[in-house]
């Protein structure tokens, strides 16, 4: 049976499109600065030069109510994903959304930020139902890659549901509080 993890805010290619992170590499021509939404550029491929490495991960502090999850679909513990969702949220003091960002992984090449398929939620009091209304809309636009997890129909449904779910961890961790279903 599919399980639904969610987690605080790990270090994964998805996570890391959603926030600001850069990773400092160092290689035979020196050191540099690459973002790391721009890290990833498809199945184990990486920006990475020969012989390159990686040295830090710059991670931006959060602000004061932001809250940010993961949520995947996997069929086996410690599995690929079939579809995966990492989300973060801000709140204002009064509850309204000032920033939501949203990437997805496992239905294309490499991650996607589809923050703007969610900015629907920015300026306004999120709930379960506006919530579902984004991730239903994000999903409808997002470009599936066909794999072996199943149809883009049921890749593109299971997208819609996960991103639900992390918004709604990413709303409640945030201090937020219509977001009864959140892991």
């Amino acid at each position: 049976m599919p399980r639904l993890r969610t987690r605080r805010f790990p270090i994964r290619p998805a996570a890391s499109a959603t926030m600001p992170q850069r990773v400092r590499t160092l290689g035979p021509d020196g050191t540099r600065t690459i973002a790391a939404g721009d890290l990833f550029r498809g199945y184990f491929e990486t920006a990475l030069a020969p012989g390159e490495l990686i040295t830090h991960i710059e991670l931006p502090v959060l602000p004061e109510r932001c809250g940010a999850a993961f949520a995947e679909l996997t069929r086996r513990a410690d599995d690929f994903a079939s579809v995966a969702a990492a989300a973060a949220m801000t709140l204002s003091a009064d509850g309204i959304c000032s920033d939501a960002r949203l990437a997805v992984a496992a239905v294309a090449h490499r991650p996607l930020d589809v923050s703007g398929g969610i900015a629907t939620l920015i300026g306004g009091r999120p709930t379960d139902a506006s919530i579902a209304t984004a991730a239903r809309a994000m999903a409808a636009d997002v470009e599936i890659t066909l794999t072996a997890h199943g149809s883009r129909e049921y890749q593109r449904r299971m997208l819609e549901v996960f991103a639900g779910r992390a918004l709604r961890a990413a709303l409640a961790r945030a201090g937020g509080s219509d977001a009864r279903s959140a892991a």
